[in-house]
């Protein structure tokens, strides 16, 4: 089991990214830390899930070129209705020389803030313009370093904070608690042909075998005033002890042919597949394992992910008549700065 902590951390998206996605998406109460166990792939408390990169020109380029702007989007998800939210980022400009926090010490081209805020159903959105070749002088720029922080239920104090300490602790939503996100992650300048991001939106999701569809465009399958009754798409399940299977497919499209950088001069590189991984949460339950992976080296051209989840125990807080409604996130990376992400809903009802 993962453990979520309450406590001071930092959400980490780098591009291009390892074979393991860097990732700690910890919430933040300001009054102080609770050190609870609740499984990594829990939805418990707002969260970012992770941020989508696209150039202006192309939303299917992940790399924007010199001159381009490249609109940034963060994925924030919570366990029930969504928090009003405020954010505000900053971003750099950088070379392979400099790690982060020398970056954003450094006289680079670029400085850019950026502050917003929303009801919470619209995403926090950054748009920053890579630099311009005829700006760039003696450095060989090669990415865009933006940090930040999302603050729900509450407003942004200053950015220029330290971490944990940028949200105000006033709550503006009547929550317990205004909930803090510090995020940091890098966007790479293009280089070549750049980068084309998976589309999960297009891939078949199962459960137990069937088909189960996102709702878009659907009516509401569950009867009754409860929450499940608005939900369009929802499966019915009969809440039970057993672990459930569900299988997330990818297509050939997903994972696109590139030519990684030489090691060394001697080194000729070979034109490779991308890997994949997948990560789920769900906003009860939970999953035999947060992360699943599809390795370079894989033949299959659309390889699927198979994932089992468990349904919450129910003993101190049975299902009601009118059922529970419980909401899926999936997100997928290729590892390389691409991401994609798609939603299910089901509606846990108690047993005939």
């Amino acid at each position: 089991m993962n453990r979520l902590v309450r406590c001071p951390g930092v959400f980490r998206l780098v591009q291009p990214a390892s074979l393991l996605f860097g990732l700690a998406f910890l919430s933040f109460n300001a009054e102080g830390c609770a050190d609870d166990t609740i499984p990594g792939s829990r939805i418990a408390a707002t969260r970012v899930l992770g941020a989508r990169v696209e150039t202006a020109a192309d939303p299917n380029q992940t790399q924007p070129a010199p001159g381009e702007i490249a609109q940034v989007t963060w994925l924030v998800t919570g366990p029930r209705a969504p928090r009003p939210l405020a954010w505000a980022f900053q971003a750099w400009a950088c070379d392979d020389t400099l790690d982060a926090d020398h970056c954003a010490q450094s006289e680079t081209p670029l400085n850019v803030v950026g502050f917003g805020s929303s009801d919470g159903l619209t995403a926090p959105q950054l748009n920053v313009t890579a630099p311009d070749a005829s700006a760039v002088t003696s450095k060989a720029l090669t990415h865009l370093l933006i940090r930040g922080v999302i603050c729900a239920g509450g407003r942004v104090a200053s950015v220029d904070a330290a971490p944990w300490a940028r949200c105000s602790t006033s709550v503006t939503d009547g929550g317990a608690r205004v909930d803090e996100t510090d995020v940091q992650m890098t966007v790479a300048l293009r280089q070549d042909a750049g980068n084309r991001p998976p589309s999960l939106t297009d891939n078949p999701i199962t459960w137990g075998g069937a088909s189960w569809t996102s709702g878009i465009g659907e009516s509401p399958t569950a009867g009754g005033d409860g929450e499940c009754a608005a939900a369009p798409g929802a499966l019915i399940v009969p809440i039970d002890d057993k672990d459930h299977d569900i299988v997330v497919a990818s297509d050939a499209e997903d994972r696109e042919t590139y030519v990684p950088a030489a090691q060394d001069a001697a080194t000729i590189p070979a034109a490779v597949r991308e890997a994949l991984q997948l990560s789920a949460f769900a906003t009860a339950g939970s999953f035999d394992s947060q992360f699943e992976g599809i390795a370079s080296t894989e033949t299959n051209p659309a390889p699927s992910f198979a994932l089992k989840w468990t349904p919450p125990d129910t003993k101190s807080d049975p299902i009601p008549a009118t059922g529970r409604l419980v909401r899926f996130i999936f997100v997928l990376r290729d590892l390389r700065g691409g991401i994609d992400w798609s939603t299910r809903t089901l509606c846990l009802v108690p047993k005939p």
